[in-house]
């Protein structure tokens, strides 16, 4: 799967639940729970983009309120580390 594939599969189920599509930036940055992504459900949230940031947060298993539960991380490392994996279910 590539970049454009991610995006168009986005697309989709943007329109499906009739919601806009905004894609990140490649030097955006996105809140991820790295530590917490072994466990589940996975869960994620697009707030409003702010300053350097594109609004999406990430996280599995059971939330937690802590500073350093959402580490900021790059857009395209993010994106390089998901595409890299092929186990993951949709």
């Amino acid at each position: 799967m590539t970049n454009s594939d991610l995006k168009e599969e986005q697309q989709k189920v943007c329109e499906k639940y009739q919601s806009p599509a905004f894609f990140c930036g490649e030097e955006e940055k996105l809140g991820i729970a790295l530590k917490s992504l072994t466990k589940t459900p996975i869960y994620g949230v697009r707030r409003a983009r702010k300053n350097d940031t594109c609004g999406w947060y990430l996280w599995a298993g059971e939330f937690s309120d802590a500073e350093e539960f959402f580490p900021l991380c790059m857009w395209s490392i993010f994106l390089k580390f998901f595409l890299s994996h092929k186990n993951i279910s949709r």
